[in-house]
């Protein structure tokens, strides 16, 4: 379940090039300029929700070298 995301045009789906029969989702531009506030979202989670999903990698990242993680996932 996508939460209304693809109609909404920030993500795309499509399928895996490599299994096809695997649903692939992407962002697209609009979901690319939502970046920034994911990011923000995902550390304020990390900051505040003993239980996320969010590694802690990617949440030391986020809050030491924001502009990099962005940059990596654009």
């Amino acid at each position: 379940m996508n939460l209304g995301l693809e109609s909404a045009g920030i993500i795309s789906k499509g399928q895996d090039s490599v299994k096809k029969s695997r649903i692939k989702y992407s962002l697209t531009a609009k979901g690319i300029e939502m970046l920034p506030f994911m990011v923000d979202m995902i550390a304020w989670s990390g900051a505040h929700d003993k239980q996320t999903e969010a590694g802690a990698d990617f949440l030391a990242q986020a809050r030491d070298d924001r502009d990099s993680l962005l940059k990596s996932i654009r």
